[in-house]
């Protein structure tokens, strides 16, 4: 029984001995250690990188280098900001491959060659009907066609592409006039004889007549409407109680092609003219603009 418990344990201390030697820890042990290898050489090569692009750009030339290249990209920054230009074409917004591209060099080429684009001055916060916001909305609408870039009345008498002189304002007081219900502008209370002259810039010089009252108004307006079907798309009435406390005239720009830098001015100048209707305007007349 010893004997063969001897060979018994002889046997299971060989098997135990093949086991380890084909054990799957010491494969992966020998798969770690490979690992580790690569990881090591891979390291060992990133760490000279860096060193020989660190040890390049800290020597004196090169840094001399780098420093005379931020210099000379500044002074070409100054030198050139003046010679750039205001304006981007619209086609270099669309892909190549867009129909907008052809779309805004015919609408650029032909369009707003012949005639120039529609600028809308719009007024709300007040109550319309007052006199003095009448020669107020008609004082505005001058100083927009007294600017360079929008053609006047009087060049082409609201055809062919110039300002038209219809719109729901000049149709109420024309309607008012007709219904004997207008009043001279210097006759009607509360308006100031330089606001009558500036009320009469869009009308060659000719001061405006006005309307004097809510009931006028209205009146005027009704018949204005009633002829019109396009007065009603310019005003806003409140539904309580009919005031109109918003509208839109229009002016017409002068003609720009494709002179990219020209929209550009037309587009600054109607911010200015905005700012200076409403601070000459109505700010110091209590608002509205």
């Amino acid at each position: 029984v010893a004997g063969v418990g001897a060979g018994v344990g002889g046997f299971s201390a060989a098997a135990a001995a093949a086991a380890a030697s084909s054990s799957p820890v010491s494969s992966h042990a020998g798969i770690s250690a490979s690992s580790a290898s690569s990881c090591t050489t891979s390291l060992s090569r990133y760490d000279r990188a860096v060193r020989w692009y660190a040890d390049t750009l800290m020597r004196t030339p090169v840094r001399v280098l780098v420093i005379l290249l931020f210099v000379g990209y500044g002074v070409f920054s100054i030198v050139m900001e003046p010679k750039i230009v205001d304006g981007l074409p619209r086609t270099s917004l669309a892909p190549d491959d867009s129909f907008l591209k052809g779309y805004f060099e015919i609408f650029d080429e032909t369009f707003e060659g012949q005639v120039g684009a529609e600028i809308e001055l719009h007024y709300q916060g007040f109550d319309h009907s007052r006199p003095d916001k009448q020669a107020r909305m008609l004082a505005g609408w001058g100083m927009y066609m007294g600017s360079p870039y929008m053609i006047p009345i009087a060049v082409k008498g609201g055809t062919d592409g110039a300002t038209s002189p219809d719109n729901w304002l000049t149709a109420t007081l024309a309607a008012g006039t007709a219904l004997n219900l207008t009043v001279p502008c210097r006759d009607a209370p509360g308006v100031p004889a330089e606001l009558c002259a500036a009320a009469a810039v869009p009308f060659a010089g000719v001061e405006p007549r006005l309307l004097t009252s809510s009931a006028t108004f209205n009146a005027s307006l009704d018949a204005a409407m009633a002829a019109s079907s396009a007065v009603a798309r310019q005003v806003y009435r409140r539904p309580s109680d009919g005031v109109v406390t918003s509208s839109w005239v229009t002016t017409r720009a002068v003609p720009v092609a494709n002179n990219y830098p020209l929209q550009l001015k037309i587009y600054l100048e109607t911010l200015v003219l905005d700012e200076r209707i409403n601070d000459e305007l109505f700010t110091a007349s209590g608002g509205g603009g």
